[in-house]
């Protein structure tokens, strides 16, 4: 018998790709990744938890670094900007991890505080993407009002992250979320799927490159941390 075809990217009972048509990475000349642990869906032992975006490095976007523009990567509504922010102190980065290491989980208030300095971005038809981990947020950036595609939503930085913890600039990076509904682009897949979809997503960066070790700064302690997306 005749096997029907379903070629469409279909989660969560929507069609990711007709819902974010035109979609773009969030830097110019930015590419995908081939790093598994940069996805959806990789394993965050030291926090208990599973990685629900997709980190974006040197590697991937020419140039990136502290203070680097970070661009919407499509039309919407600007729907969260972290405004007051509280650094992350190295006692309050052991405490966090305790908890997790205590309720082997990583509870909803640790992951918001591992977010950083953030902004989330309503694009419609059941679509967000969360931009987390800012140094800064762009002045003229508001809850409420609309952003285009392209438009700067903040500067790459290591909000909420270890290295803000010990003041230093190891393993910079975007950590990029897309959400639909309430649940993460990648919940529930292999992270083969989850890697096939994002690069589905964003056609135009289907070009991969193979990650190289990125560079660590070391620690007031004398040790070198290895860079880690929350």
């Amino acid at each position: 018998p005749v096997v029907p075809v379903d070629n469409r990217y279909t989660f969560y009972d929507l069609d990711i790709l007709e819902a974010m048509d035109d979609v773009q990475l969030p830097f110019d000349g930015a590419i995908l990744t081939i790093r598994p642990r940069s996805f959806p869906g990789a394993r965050r032992l030291y926090r208990f938890g599973v990685h629900r975006g997709l980190d974006i490095y040197g590697t991937e976007a020419p140039g990136l670094n502290m203070g680097s523009p970070t661009l919407a990567i499509a039309d919407g509504i600007v729907v969260q900007a972290t405004g007051a922010y509280t650094e992350t102190t190295p006692s309050e980065f052991t405490e966090l991890l305790s908890r997790a290491r205590v309720e082997h989980r990583t509870p909803p208030d640790l992951m918001e505080r591992f977010h950083g300095r953030q902004v989330r971005i309503d694009h419609g038809n059941r679509v967000e993407s969360w931009y987390s981990h800012l140094g800064s947020i762009a002045p003229e950036l508001s809850v409420g009002e609309s952003i285009t595609q392209g438009e700067t939503v903040g500067t790459v930085g290591v909000s909420g992250t270890s290295s803000e913890a010990y003041g230093t600039n190891a393993g910079v990076h975007l950590h990029l979320e897309i959400w639909v509904d309430s649940v993460y682009l990648g919940h529930g897949l292999s992270l083969y799927e989850t890697m096939r979809l994002w690069q589905a997503l964003f056609s135009a960066s289907r070009d991969i490159v193979t990650p190289v070790d990125a560079p660590a700064e070391s620690l007031p302690n004398g040790s070198t941390p290895a860079p880690k997306g929350y």
